[in-house]
């Protein structure tokens, strides 16, 4: 499995996955950023391929189960992943979104439609 996944990704071009990936967290931290009740929390000068936010009010095990009912898979990072970053912004866990090259446009922003409902409910 992982020699043809690295077979593909050559296929692929790495620089065009990469290019693509950066653009899909960008685009996908920009949309999230302007949902009430969410706060991006990545923080850099070098953003990567992972979107790290929380929403107001909803813990971010709450918001992966209920994105996971929308057909949405993110992840959860506690605080041991990086316990001195986050103990130093008193983030106990955040939710992870990581937009790989293969997603759509229209596969971001229904995304963010089921994060700003979860946002919106509470």
């Amino acid at each position: 499995g992982m020699k043809e996944a690295a077979e593909h990704l050559l296929r692929l071009g790495v620089a065009d996955v990469e290019q693509a990936v950066r653009r899909n967290a960008s685009d996908l931290r920009t949309m999230l950023g302007e949902v009430p009740g969410v706060t991006i929390r990545d923080i850099g000068a070098d953003l990567a391929g992972i979107v790290s936010f929380t929403v107001d009010d909803v813990g971010p095990e709450e918001v992966r189960d209920r994105l996971a009912a929308s057909g949405v898979t993110v992840t959860v990072s506690g605080a041991s992943s990086t316990l001195i970053d986050m103990a130093e912004r008193a983030l106990p866990a955040v939710v992870r979104a990581s937009p790989h090259y293969f997603v759509s446009p229209e596969d971001l922003v229904a995304a963010v439609v089921a994060v700003a409902e979860i946002s919106r409910v509470g």
